[in-house]
């Protein structure tokens, strides 16, 4: 079975056909927001797409799409922290739950994520934290739920 599905570039150039899809498959469905200077990027981050976060929160918030994968991706795989910033400020453009992504590098911004006052986000990527040893997938569960 498939869970969920994840939809990136299709998500900005076809946002009525993501919202059929996203009726007939309620909640299953998360848009990836990955950003660059406040612009969505498409096609693997090549291309600067015309769409702010802005936008997408306004065309899919109420939609029955699950949520989003926001992805900082100038920090992507950096290792220099999350933009709790530019994060809390999308929170709040969206009811829908948040996956984060991008800079994550040590616990502090593991305890920095719980101190959002926001209460829809779902998840944080660990991707290269976890592989060089920074974060423990096991005690970052603990502490997310301690702090939950």
């Amino acid at each position: 079975d498939i869970n969920y599905l994840i939809i990136g570039s299709f998500s900005t150039t076809s946002i009525e056909k993501v919202i059929v899809l996203a009726e007939e498959h309620k909640e299953k469905i998360y848009v990836a927001m990955d950003i660059l200077n406040n612009k969505i990027m498409i096609k693997g981050w090549e291309e600067e797409s015309s769409f702010l976060p802005i936008n997408l929160f306004d065309g899919y918030n109420s939609s029955k799409i699950r949520g989003y994968v926001l992805t900082d991706i100038q920090k992507d795989g950096m290792l220099t922290g999350l933009d709790i910033e530019m994060i809390s400020q999308n929170l709040k453009l969206t009811k829908k739950n948040l996956i984060i992504g991008g800079g994550l590098s040590t616990y502090d911004d593991l305890e920095a994520l719980t101190k959002i006052e926001a209460d829809n986000v779902e998840g944080v990527i660990v991707g290269k934290s976890y592989y060089v040893g920074n974060i423990n997938i096991i005690k970052a569960q603990e502490m997310l739920k301690k702090n939950a």
